[in-house]
């Protein structure tokens, strides 16, 4: 019988170490409230070194950092080379969808994590993203059904957002809006905003009611100048008049920026 040299084994086990410290560094970067640009460097320099040694997480890593520094393509790239290496790996999938999340684009974003959910074999852990990537896509009717099976998985740990999940959707669902055309609504307002360079923003939703009508609003809170806001708006609206949107949805469903302040 083979003897194990715990030398050996504790080598071996330092890639995964050091990744898993990396990626908690990188994860509390992205709820800064600022760019820490020398922070990134230096642990650009550490991922690129663990690339080495742990291909699959050290690209993962190189993956969010560029989202963090907004370099699309290269996010991809690196994203796309982790996966690569380990195609039926939730991690890789779910973090490349986080990732694209985090920059608005979210329905390509919802559709990677219904993926790694998947090949998680419904583990809880993964269907948080799904649910709340459905929500940020525009599909607040799949959210709460993906909300549901987390209640079956987890019956005794209460989603933060599921009250907000339920009525949102019940509004549309009351409405006779679809998740199809909300999706496609986002998508123009996603589009218009990376179009103006715009990838980080804070958001607010509400349904928004007086006597004779009720809306759900989404408020895209920007660091533009109030005449930056202004123009977004125009063009947002131009681009709605010749679009074929359905005039429930319209009626209904209202994106508009607006200041941080």
């Amino acid at each position: 019988m083979a003897i194990s040299n715990p030398i050996q084994a504790f080598m071996n086990h330092q890639p995964e170490i050091k990744a898993n410290s990396l990626i908690k560094q990188v994860e509390s970067l992205f709820d800064a409230p600022e760019r820490d640009e020398f922070t990134i460097a230096k642990l650009k320099t550490e991922a690129k070194q663990l690339v080495s040694t742990d291909p699959f997480n050290g690209k993962i890593l190189l993956g969010k950092l560029a989202a963090l520094e907004h370099r699309i393509n290269e996010l991809r790239s690196h994203f796309e080379s982790a996966i690569k290496l380990q195609p039926n790996n939730p991690i890789g999938i779910s973090s490349f969808a986080a990732s694209l999340d985090f920059l608005g684009f979210y329905s390509e974003a919802r559709e990677l994590g219904e993926k790694a959910y998947k090949l998680a074999q419904g583990d809880p852990r993964y269907l948080i993203n799904v649910i709340e990537g459905s929500m940020h896509s525009g599909r607040y009717q799949d959210a709460l059904k993906y909300l549901k099976k987390w209640d079956a998985l987890v019956p005794k740990e209460k989603h933060s957002i599921a009250q907000q999940i339920d009525q949102f959707a019940e509004f549309l669902i009351t409405n006779d809006i679809s998740d199809d055309s909300v999706e496609m609504y986002q998508q123009i307002v996603s589009d218009l905003m990376h179009d103006s360079k715009i990838y980080t923003f804070a958001g607010q939703t509400d349904i928004l009611e007086d006597e004779d009508s009720a809306c759900l609003s989404i408020m895209i809170k920007t660091n533009k100048t109030i005449e930056e806001i202004v123009q977004l708006n125009i063009k947002l609206a131009e681009i709605i008049a010749r679009t074929e949107l359905p005039e429930n949805l319209t009626d209904h469903v209202n994106y508009v920026f607006v200041t941080q302040n």
